[in-house]
């Protein structure tokens, strides 16, 4: 359930747009919320949807997801080098996640106000992925940069092409140790043929 809604859901809304994506002449655009900078090199491709018993757990599920994600990303934007696709984390956002989760227990009381001063409220938390989807920083068609701006280079440090990762300062990341202990574990192509194996039913 965990990976259906963080993985394999986006990946089936993803491929499935991606046709008309393609299609369209206004710098399409694709912005995935979740983890970059999270990924792995120590993924275990033989239990990738993670039932071996006892393994499951939230630090394996995110790690996994983000992993999954990033490999699965890039490999789509190079294959439709038009549409621009970025893989963003966006610091902890204060929703009302926790209360829903925890109700009126002790440990809400508690934590919510020191969760409330580290988080991003939802507000700035939306400016910053309209900043993506409209910033011709990244190339193609956008709100044109400042004379103190510079293009944004993507996971290739080339400026398009390719996934752009983008942390919580709106600053590119690029994992490149992890990635390249991934590509010698060819994890992007097992990531990616289990990926079509689960959404084959459903596409």
């Amino acid at each position: 359930m965990s990976l259906s809604l963080g993985y394999y859901g986006r990946m089936s809304i993803i491929t499935q747009l991606l046709p008309l994506l393609n299609a369209s002449s206004n710098s399409p655009r694709i912005v995935s919320v979740l983890a970059p900078g999270n990924e792995s090199a120590t993924i275990d491709l033989e239990d990738i949807d993670i039932k071996k018993p006892g393994r499951f757990g939230l630090v394996t599920l995110s790690r996994s997801s983000a992993t999954y994600t990033t490999l699965s990303m890039s490999r789509l934007a190079k294959e439709n080098p038009r549409v621009m696709m970025f893989h963003h984390y966006p610091g902890g956002v204060s929703t009302d996640i926790f209360k829903k989760t925890f109700g009126d227990r002790w440990f809400w009381f508690l934590m919510s106000p020191a969760l409330a001063m580290a988080a991003t409220s939802p507000e700035d938390a939306a400016e910053k992925i309209v900043y993506l989807l409209t910033s011709a920083k990244y190339g193609g068609k956008g709100v044109s940069l400042s004379p103190k701006e510079r293009p944004a280079l993507n996971m290739s440090k080339t400026k398009q092409g390719s996934l752009f990762l983008i942390n919580d300062k709106v600053e590119e990341i690029y994992q490149e140790k992890v990635m390249e202990a991934l590509n010698k574990r060819d994890a992007g192509n097992i990531i990616w043929q289990k990926t079509l194996e689960t959404l084959k039913p459903y596409c």
